[in-house]
């Protein structure tokens, strides 16, 4: 479930930045 997350915003939304840090952890990487 947090990696079609990481997956469906893309960089420069503000999904990740609005996501708690236990489920941004993984797509800033992947960003």
């Amino acid at each position: 479930f947090v990696y079609f997350l990481g997956v469906v915003p893309k960089p420069g939304l503000p999904f990740p930045v609005a996501l708690p840090p236990l489920y941004r952890s993984p797509p800033a990487p992947f960003i």
